[in-house]
């Protein structure tokens, strides 16, 4: 039996900045960070910019846990995190400044 995975929180954070492209022109990059809470038992990370979503990642257990740092740690052990995403994708999850923003909280 395999597990459900659910979006139950995002906390989001936007690190858009301005980028000196030329001695007078600035191009704005949009780019972004969030901690999405899975099933209220722990916490996967995703992050990106205008052009492409990085890969997703289990928040490390010491700076970053839902419930507790051992929760944090088992589900970085026991589950694959390609399969959290393809499931909580499914459901309409988007790993993108829009869908986060609109859809999270800030950090």
């Amino acid at each position: 039996m395999s597990t459900e995975f659910n979006v139950t929180n995002i906390q989001f954070v936007d690190l858009t900045h301005e980028q000196q492209v030329s001695e007078t022109q600035f191009e704005t990059i949009q780019q972004y960070s969030a901690n999405v809470w899975i099933n209220n038992e722990f916490i996967i990370q995703v992050s990106g910019n205008d052009d492409e979503a990085e890969k997703a990642g289990f928040a490390p257990s010491s700076s970053c846990y839902a419930t507790t740092e051992k929760a944090q740690e088992e589900a970085s052990e026991n589950y694959d995190i390609d399969e959290i995403i393809e499931q909580i994708e499914s459901a309409g999850f988007e790993n993108n400044f829009n869908y986060l923003q609109e859809n999270g909280s800030p950090l």
